[in-house]
């Protein structure tokens, strides 16, 4: 069981310190669901964790998740995730409220 965590897909071509940061471009990451699925039992982020809570170890299951919250995860992944029927794990950091 593998959890792949990214950060961001952007709309335009990734630069060196997009990768550096975990961040894809939307053609990157297209052709990386393409190539995991291909390779992998690529699933929602809800079987994964749903296989983990039952103590299943499914070694070719691939799961996503993101973190920060980015809106290129919205704009980008969420469509091409959802074309494909599956879903990620996003982990949002709220702002600080003021003291």
């Amino acid at each position: 069981m593998k959890l792949i965590c990214l950060h961001n897909v952007v709309a335009g071509p990734a630069d060196a310190f997009d990768r550096k940061c975990s961040r894809v471009s939307a053609a990157e990451f297209e052709s990386f669901l393409e190539l995991t699925a291909a390779r992998a039992d690529l699933v929602s982020y809800s079987v994964f964790e749903r296989a983990l809570d039952a103590g299943r170890f499914e070694p070719d299951m691939v799961a996503l998740s993101f973190d920060d919250g980015f809106m290129g995860v919205h704009r980008h992944a969420f469509p091409l995730l959802r074309a494909r029927g599956l879903d990620a794990a996003a982990f949002v950091n709220p702002p600080l409220a003021a003291a």
